[in-house]
């Protein structure tokens, strides 16, 4: 529903908590609102039916809201729901300078996308067999020693990078991949 997600936005902006001096990180994920009201459908692996929207917010502020039935899978809409948010951001005039998303976001459409406006995305890629190649060009890097701090800690792990392209796309990406030692390899370095 455009017209209520352009209220979000106004009543945001109006508000104080956006404005049009900063520029701002866009997150983008789904949740399963597990229900039992009429339209709600169920996906196999959930133990009932109900909705699963996706969410784009600005820190914990909800920005842009597409409602999807339960048997939504994670990656549908995603490159339309984000430029939806995106065009009545702009419109707006808030800024937007980085999008993150999880392994839905991996898709050649929606970061061909991004690329095109110019704004900066950070998103998992899928670990499956079809990223075999690009996954085996990290054996030829260098790694470096690195500490990442997340919400509850701090993580030392190893940091190396390649450029890759997908399939059918003219840019290459940067790709950006960690080694994080388990309990496990930390016993066998003892």
């Amino acid at each position: 529903n455009i017209s209520l997600n352009r209220l979000l936005v106004q009543v945001t902006k109006q508000m104080g908590i956006l404005n049009e001096k900063d520029e701002y990180i866009l997150d983008v994920d789904c949740t399963f609102i597990d229900t039992r009201c009429f339209g709600a459908m169920s996906m196999k692996d959930k133990d009932g039916p109900g909705f699963y929207p996706m969410i784009c917010l600005i820190g914990n502020l909800p920005v842009f809201i597409e409602m999807r039935n339960g048997n939504s899978i994670a990656d549908f809409r995603i490159k339309e729901t984000i430029e939806s948010c995106l065009d009545l951001l702009d419109e707006a005039g808030i800024k937007i300078k980085k999008v993150r998303t999880d392994g839905a976001g991996y898709r050649k459409e929606l970061l061909t996308m991004l690329e095109k406006r110019n704004v900066k995305f950070l998103t998992a890629s899928p670990v499956n067999i079809t990223y075999k190649k690009m996954f085996n060009e990290f054996n030829s890097t260098e790694w470096k020693d690195v500490t990442i701090e997340t919400a509850n800690s701090f993580k030392n792990c190893l940091l190396s990078e390649i450029y890759y392209k997908m399939h059918d796309v003219e840019t290459a990406f940067r790709v950006i991949a960690l080694k994080i030692p388990t309990d496990e390899t930390l016993i066998e370095q003892l």
